[in-house]
């Protein structure tokens, strides 16, 4: 049986809706079974000095040469979204992925090398609109790109599987919730074994009243739940991605008042290859919402093999800014009254490491790049995502997605609707802007 921990104390069984009995032991076998060639990619795709604070068939795919592609060729004509790119971390380099929104929604797909070279490239016509909230993950079965449109009213996570051959199969995901007040973070996607996991936030729906599949809470529950909680609350669902489509997982959620940015984070490691490969590995997602009218952060960590599961708060009254797998280790950033704060995810029931970063910098030196959290270091010696979360802002700010390849830096940003790709690299002591691949 699962281990709840906090959980019971705080009666987040009925009070948050979970929807299934999790299903820890079967339910997400996603290791298994896939059959899918490994290393398969898109397109066949002095002193330390210290840088201050259904399938759709194939999509057009091109190889591309050598050196930084041009802007024209990389398909930068079009105005994009602050929230409609995403950058990661894949087998061979990295995976840039963005939406231009004129004059027609057009999907582009980027496969970098670990130089920060173009690889591939592909494009598909979108046929939705106002597309945002863009998030993809990289596996050796193929990219996943999500996203959220909106048409009449009505939003919808919606996406795309890229194999190896560069051929997409649409992710039709579900209801979405597209208010106008919806920023970045309603939507998050992980790797997972061979496949992805998604978890998105659909729309407003009654707190106590389950739907189909779903435990109706507590008697105890609901007299607690205020009418503006029920007023408040959405669903929050998991999807899993793979080249067949989009399936809906075993675990729903209704939570009450959630944030209206970065309100569902989702955290895997990337699965390992060979023997250790065996198995599931212990995630984590969490779910932001507002206690008081102050944000809170609700962790909840998933061992399937061992059909554990426990949930803990952390962050109370910070504002979350995302989460990642820095030096191997699950953990959590939140601005916490203008302080930047990073939290270890513990194993078990242990408490939250909470440590303050700011002071950040990336130096290079003899021992290659490393980053400077504070009085303690990160170091870049395995390529790492995420990492605008820990930059300062002069290299990365939140707004951009920065990734550590294992040579080059990558960041890339949508200042004023134009897609920019930087790249830097080390030589000797000194971090040098390079030509970008965008140029």
């Amino acid at each position: 049986m699962a281990r709840w921990g906090l959980m019971a104390r705080w009666g987040l069984m009925a009070r948050w809706g979970l929807t299934a009995r999790w299903g820890l032991a079967t339910g997400w076998g996603l290791t298994a079974g896939w059959g899918l060639a490994a290393g398969a990619s898109l397109g066949g795709l002095g002193c330390d000095r210290e840088r201050s604070d259904g399938s759709s068939g194939p999509v057009a795919a091109e190889q591309a040469g050598a050196a930084g592609a041009s802007a024209e060729g990389a398909g930068t004509r079009g105005r994009v979204d602050a929230a409609a790119f995403d950058l990661g971390v894949s087998e061979r380099g990295a995976v840039l992925a963005w939406v231009e929104a004129a004059p027609a929604e057009m999907l582009r797909v980027l496969r970098l090398d670990v130089a920060g070279e173009v690889q591939a490239r592909a494009a598909q016509q979108l046929a939705g609109r106002a597309v945002t909230d863009l998030v993809l993950a990289d596996t050796a079965a193929g990219t996943s790109v999500l996203w959220r449109e909106t048409s009449g009213g009505t939003a919808t996570a919606r996406g795309v599987w890229v194999d190896g051959a560069g051929a997409t199969r649409a992710l039709e995901l579900g209801p979405a919730w597209g208010d106008a007040q919806a920023g970045r973070g309603n939507l998050s996607v992980t790797t997972r074994g061979a496949g992805a996991l998604a978890l998105v936030r659909g729309p407003r729906e009654a707190c106590s009243e389950g739907g189909e599949g779903s435990e109706a809470a507590s008697g105890a529950a609901s007299a607690a739940g205020s009418a503006a909680d029920k007023e408040a609350c959405f669903g929050f669902r998991f999807y899993e991605l793979s080249p067949s489509g989009a399936a809906l997982g075993g675990l729903n959620l209704r939570v009450p008042v959630p944030c209206d940015a970065r309100a569902a984070l989702l955290i895997s490691p990337r699965p390992l290859a060979g023997p250790a490969a065996t198995g599931e590995p212990r995630f984590h997602y969490a779910v932001c919402t507002r206690s008081e009218q102050a944000p809170v952060l609700t962790v909840f960590s998933i061992e399937p093999d061992r059909g554990y599961a426990a949930a803990r708060q952390v962050f109370s009254g910070c504002t979350p800014l995302g989460a990642g797998y820095f030096a191997g280790e699950p953990q959590l950033i939140a601005d916490c009254r203008g302080s930047r704060q990073i939290a270890r995810i513990p194993a078990a029931d242990a408490a939250f490491e909470v440590r303050n970063i700011d002071g950040r910098g990336l130096l290079c030196g003899p021992r290659g790049p490393r980053l400077r959290l504070a009085s303690d270091w990160l170091e870049l010696d395995r390529p790492t995502e995420h990492l605008e979360l820990l930059l300062d802002a002069s290299l990365a700010p939140l707004d951009a997605r920065a990734v550590w390849t294992g040579s080059v830096l990558l960041v890339a940003r949508a200042p004023a609707g134009r897609l920019t790709l930087a790249r830097y690299g080390c030589s000797g002591s000194e971090l040098r802007q390079l030509s970008g691949p965008l140029d």
